[in-house]
């Protein structure tokens, strides 16, 4: 792999990405910068309308679940300012890891514009950024070029590696190689998360359990950690719908899973 990255496409755009989450937050910078565009962001919904009220943007990225203000409100708040002010509707996607029937529907008559579900491949981002922006060039991304999968894999192993490969041409906003400041971010805050995901299962409260397990369903996805990723689904699916009689279980393997991803998440960058 060349030490230069090759940029996808050289979109004309400045976007305002919402998302409380630091790893997807990384990742979703990353890559918009690879794709020619310039990124500011948000870390929730009251953030986002004040940024959006002093900036121009040509594309919002905005989260659905985040703390103080969800991304459901924000975006009507944004809708009656425009309204009342008689100003242009700036495009409004909804980027959400709870893919579920009816969610694109909803969101779309919110007075949102888009949907892309999480975690997102490369292939999707692209796609869904020429549906909105205007490109200085043509794209060497094609259909059958290989892309960052950050779905399913063929099978739950502890690593991904070829998606974590394919995060290696992402550079932060220094120019500097983003992956290893990823996986840093990503072993902090997952351990935070188990601690706190401890606590409420001692307290049997699952709709922290539901928030914790999206939190880290969410992160874990994005830097290829299949197992964990399938736990913390399995975990946040069933605090959803009130299962919660192998939730003690679950969370033991839940925590056995994390902690040998992390290993393995530090071996890969010693490599």
């Amino acid at each position: 792999m060349s030490d230069q990255p090759a940029t996808l496409s050289n979109y004309r755009g400045h976007i305002l990405l919402v998302e409380d989450n630091a790893v997807n937050q990384q990742v979703a910078m990353g890559l918009l910068r690879l794709m020619g565009c310039t990124v500011d962001t948000a870390d929730n919904g009251l953030d986002a309308i004040e940024m959006w009220r002093k900036n121009s943007y040509d594309l919002i990225l905005m989260d659905i679940e985040m703390p103080v203000l969800d991304g459901i409100t924000a975006t009507t708040s944004i809708r009656n300012d425009e309204r009342h002010q008689q100003l242009p509707n700036t495009p409004i996607v909804a980027v959400t890891a709870n893919a579920m029937d009816g969610d694109k529907e909803l969101y779309l008559s919110r007075g949102m514009d888009d949907y892309l579900s999480k975690p997102f491949s490369r292939q999707s981002l692209y796609q869904m950024l020429g549906r909105w922006l205007k490109k200085h060039s043509e794209s060497l991304l094609t259909d059958d070029s290989e892309e960052l999968k950050v779905t399913e894999s063929s099978g739950e192993s502890d690593l991904n590696v070829a998606q974590l490969n394919n995060l290696r041409d992402l550079l932060d906003e220094n120019g500097q190689p983003l992956l290893n400041n990823l996986i840093c971010i990503y072993t902090e805050s997952s351990s935070q998360i188990m601690r706190e995901l401890s606590v409420a299962m001692e307290r049997k409260d699952f709709d922290e359990m539901r928030r914790l397990a999206h939190a880290l369903k969410s992160s874990s996805g994005s830097v290829g950690l299949d197992k964990v990723h399938a736990l913390s689904r399995e975990i946040e699916h069933g605090c959803r719908l009130s299962n919660t009689e192998n939730m003690g279980a679950l969370y033991l393997l839940l925590v056995e899973a994390n902690l040998s991803a992390q290993q393995k998440l530090m071996d890969f960058i010693r490599c």
